[in-house]
């Protein structure tokens, strides 16, 4: 007999792969471990900041993120880490666990991933003020929420420019 949690695990698996599917330019899946998967390891192709260097972002086109649904999942929130260098409010510098904020049971994988997304893009609705994991970040992203989101069609020309922004190797 299949457990309500495996059944979900299916469900998430399957509306995960068409979201991939369908912004496959966006978005990729590198792994998936489980039958169903439990854990993955995500590719966001959005402009992301890796550190500063001074004051100066560097900015890199893509993340990696791994997801891991605890046992009790989805009662409990997954476990999201960034795989590379990031500079963000709400990823903890130490660890690089992304600070999801209060988790909701029915929110699905697929859901998730788009919010990881805005999350990376520092979409200013997935900003919050009030808690924060990396005060250095938010400090440096309150001074400038005039760049967010990060994929703003009128910011791009300005970040190719050399001039005040640098970009990370995007292998």
């Amino acid at each position: 007999m299949i457990s309500a949690r495996q059944r979900r695990l299916q469900s998430d698996y399957e509306r995960l792969a068409g979201l991939v599917a369908a912004r496959a330019s966006q978005l990729g899946i590198e792994s998936a471990r489980g039958k169903p998967p439990e854990t993955y390891v995500v590719v966001f192709r959005s402009p992301s900041i890796a550190e500063l260097r001074g004051n100066v972002p560097v900015f890199c086109g893509r993340q990696r993120m791994k997801i891991e649904m605890p046992a009790d999942y989805p009662a409990i929130a997954p476990q999201v880490t960034v795989l590379a260098p990031i500079f963000h409010p709400h990823v903890w510098p130490r660890t690089n666990t992304v600070c999801l904020g209060p988790w909701n049971i029915t929110e699905s994988l697929d859901g998730l991933v788009v919010r990881l997304d805005a999350i990376v893009r520092y979409d200013p609705s997935q900003l919050n003020w009030k808690s924060v994991a990396n005060q250095e970040a938010a400090d440096w992203a309150v001074r400038n929420q005039h760049l967010f989101p990060l994929d703003r069609s009128e910011r791009s020309v300005s970040i190719s420019e050399p001039r005040g922004h640098r970009w990370c190797e995007t292998a």
